[in-house]
């Protein structure tokens, strides 16, 4: 059982969260996350053909989509509501009551809701209201650095600096948010107080993710400093999208003192794919992913995988960073393709890296087998890629090196 006291209160074995994005989340996104073991979340208008105009219509759709995802796994998953300063219709108080009633158990919301646990996500978020939540019954907070794609805050903290501002000022667990899309920029994020992660962008390039191909592809092909960012909500919030003639237009109103600038029809960007319709918002790093990668790479042969290791989909590689370590541990390296992913070898505690994949425990169990003297000169040249960094070898299984680590990690 993990440590991570995210996994504890969720009950998942990965502490990444998906995040609740507006129309292109779907039943099967939310289960491919879930079984992968995160957290899925279902989004406003999750798996929707077309819009609905009434409450009871979209209520009903979500519990269509509920009892989809419950179809997809067994695994737990989460709502998305709004308080009602987002909320002006009603929608969250008939989903909150909707969960009740199909037994969905965790909400991503800010604010004390009973029976529920809660995931707490200011749109701007600040100290002060963290500690709020806090104090209103949050079991998780979530801290949104600007870096992120959607809604993104007003205020200009980056996810670090805000991430190490609130996990100082809460004692209940801190989820980072903002431009995480590989296991860099998550440790990043554990350096300065995460437990875990809160991940909307880079999800959008699977493909279980609904989001059209054309605009998948367009994520693909766009610099990032050729991104735009305005102001909209009336200056709650702000805006970075791919460039089309929508967002060029929101900046131009933005200069004239409009702050509430036409975002378009979401539905027609992200579902059919106009891409002139209304925005595509990403978040700032993006740009770092080259491929549009699918779960189902997690279940091939592990030689196959071996054999293919750079095209293994960065989004669950970076899972198990927010692990704590064990007493005992050697952190190994082991070279795949044009990249290393580090883990623990089970035989003395967790491993990090790529998470709790049988193929990874295959393959150590092999190395165990042969590190007498019968491993290859390749592969035992790349378990030594950072040994050093613990100060012992690989071949050693007796050498004590839990001050170090905890030291180091902890």
């Amino acid at each position: 059982m993990s440590n991570n006291r995210i996994c504890k209160i969720l009950k998942i074995s990965k502490p990444i969260i998906q995040a609740p994005m507006a129309w292109i989340t779907s039943p099967k996104l939310v289960a491919a996350v879930s079984n992968a073991g995160g957290l899925g979340v279902i989004g406003p208008n999750c798996g929707l053909k077309k819009p609905v105009s009434s409450v009871k219509d979209t209520v009903e759709e979500m519990r269509k989509s509920i009892r989809k995802t419950r179809e997809l796994t067994t695994k737990p998953f989460a709502m998305n509501v709004f308080t009602s300063a987002y909320d002006p219709f009603g929608y969250s108080k008939n989903i909150i009551d909707l969960c009740k009633e199909e037994n969905v158990n965790i909400l991503a919301l800010i604010g004390g809701t009973n029976g529920f646990t809660v995931i707490a996500r200011e749109i701007n978020p600040t100290v002060k209201g963290s500690i709020a939540a806090e104090k209103a019954g949050a079991d998780i907070i979530v801290a949104t650095g600007c870096d992120e794609g959607g809604a993104m805050p007003y205020l200009v903290n980056g996810m670090t600096s805000i991430t190490a501002l609130i996990s100082d000022a809460v004692k209940i667990p801190v989820l980072s948010a903002g431009g995480i899309v590989n296991e860099k920029l998550a440790r990043a994020a554990k350096a300065v107080g995460a437990e875990g992660a809160y991940v909307g962008t880079r999800f959008m390039l699977s493909k279980e993710c609904r989001l059209a191909q054309n605009a998948k592809d367009e994520i693909l092909r766009t610099h990032p400093d050729d991104y735009i960012v305005c102001i909209v909500s009336n200056g709650v919030s702000r805006w970075r999208t791919l460039p089309n003639e929508i967002s060029r237009n929101g900046v131009n109103l933005n200069k004239k003192g409009n702050f509430s600038p036409p975002t378009g029809n979401s539905f027609k960007s992200l579902i059919q794919g106009n891409l002139q319709e209304g925005g595509v918002s990403i978040d700032n790093t993006i740009s770092l992913i080259k491929t549009i990668d699918s779960f189902i790479l997690f279940k091939k042969n592990s030689r196959t995988i071996f054999a293919n290791g750079n095209q293994l989909p960065q989004f669950l590689i970076y899972t198990e960073v927010f692990t704590e370590y064990g007493v005992n541990g050697y952190r190994i390296d082991i070279g795949l393709a044009e990249r290393e992913y580090d883990f623990m070898c089970p035989s003395i505690t967790k491993y990090y890296g790529l998470g709790y994949m049988s193929f990874l425990q295959r393959e150590i169990t092999n190395w165990r087998s042969t590190r007498q003297g019968n491993t290859s000169k390749t592969l035992r040249n790349n378990m030594y890629a950072r040994a050093p960094m613990l100060k012992c070898s690989v071949r050693s299984s007796s050498r004590d090196n839990s001050a170090f680590i905890k030291r180091k990690w902890k």
